[in-house]
């Protein structure tokens, strides 16, 4: 069985589907600490072919797991209608621009007061779009000890859920050791980036809702 976990991203970038795909349940990451200035509340998407930055604001999240971090009430409507305007300027013009702009409306409309539950959301309405199934479940229902960090606590989310092969993105290759999984009867392996054409790097680095509105649904999923 191969099992994903990663921390919830708001729309990420389309790795982390190619990732989500692989596996035959995900993990969402929700109880370690709150990375300010991470991916959790923030992406990226294209204006005038520079990558500018879009921010779902938070409370005071210093020293807080992620899925206790709520959604700053006062400063997130702004945000919310800053980035559907800047996305609608940007990519009006795209042939499927109607689709992912309901993807992103459904995402921001959904009522929650934490940014892990909008994060998810996010990520598993993309999915359905993309047409990837998988089981997806949150390691703050795992009862899992808080002195497991690192590797230790991927380790023990895979032996639990029965895992394996554990799957990770590219990056993850200099954070993990392989002999560790193997000592605790796992494989590690890593999704390759996919994208060789230089003008669709650039789009498919950003947000996945920047190439959903550009290309069409069979040209993304056979980049997964």
């Amino acid at each position: 069985m191969n099992i994903g976990i990663m921390q919830p991203y708001l729309f990420p970038y389309y790795l982390y589907f190619k990732l989500i795909k692989k596996c035959d349940k995900f993990v969402f990451l929700d109880d370690v600490d709150f990375i300010k200035r991470g991916w959790i509340n923030r992406n990226q998407i294209s204006d005038h072919l520079n990558a500018k930055t879009f921010t779902i604001p938070c409370v005071k999240s210093r020293f807080q797991k992620i899925n206790t971090v709520e959604i700053c009430p006062e400063s997130s409507p702004y945000q919310k209608t800053k980035l559907l305007k800047r996305f609608n300027q940007n990519f009006k013009s795209c042939k499927n621009f109607d689709k992912a702009n309901n993807i992103l409306n459904k995402t921001l409309e959904f009522n929650t007061n934490f940014i892990s539950e909008l994060a998810i959301h996010s990520i598993k309405e993309v999915c359905k779009y993309l047409d990837i199934e998988t089981d997806f479940s949150c390691s703050s229902n795992l009862n899992l000890s808080p002195d497991l960090s690192g590797e230790n606590r991927i380790i023990k989310i895979c032996q639990i859920l029965g895992g394996e092969v554990y799957y990770n993105l590219p990056g993850g290759k200099s954070y993990y050791n392989d002999r560790s999984f193997i000592d605790n009867g796992l494989r590690i392996k890593f999704i390759e980036d996919s994208i060789l054409n230089p003008d669709d790097e650039k789009v498919f680095q950003m947000s996945i809702i920047e190439p959903i509105a550009i290309y069409d649904l069979s040209y993304i999923q056979k980049k997964l």
